[in-house]
């Protein structure tokens, strides 16, 4: 198996054990914990995913933000989906490098708007046919 499609299954699965997550209880700190938990790890499979993509069609990224930012030049993402992107990014790093009860709550509760956006990175057809 190659290592990009290696990457999309690992991310693939991230997605849908998030998306699993999210139809519990928010309000539950232990659910809440996972999902944010869950959240972190899809992100971070999700960049690293495009990163082996532009290895293999292109050239060399290693920035998540830098890997946003060139889908926009490859068409993948609109403006305004990198810029959603970017925010997801951030809200990724502030999660997981502190912890506050009530970042961690609106966080939750932040988290499915990003689901589109994941979405549409992994059904990509350019993505797609180089698998």
């Amino acid at each position: 198996m190659s290592k990009l499609k290696e990457k999309y299954e690992n991310t693939s699965k991230a997605l849908t054990a998030l998306k699993k997550m999210l139809k519990r209880d928010h309000k539950d700190e232990a659910v809440r914990d996972s999902i944010i938990k869950r959240f972190e790890f899809t992100v971070e499979m999700s960049w690293k995913l495009y990163k082996v993509f532009f290895e293999v069609t292109s050239h060399k990224i290693n920035s998540p933000k830098d890997i946003f930012r060139e889908m926009l030049e490859y068409q993948i993402l609109n403006t305004e989906e990198v810029e959603q992107a970017l925010d997801m990014i951030d809200a990724r790093n502030t999660s997981s490098h502190e912890y506050n009860e009530d970042k961690a709550a609106s966080l939750a509760e932040e988290i499915p708007q990003y689901i589109p956006l994941l979405e549409k990175m992994l059904n990509y057809k350019g993505l797609q046919e180089s698998l």
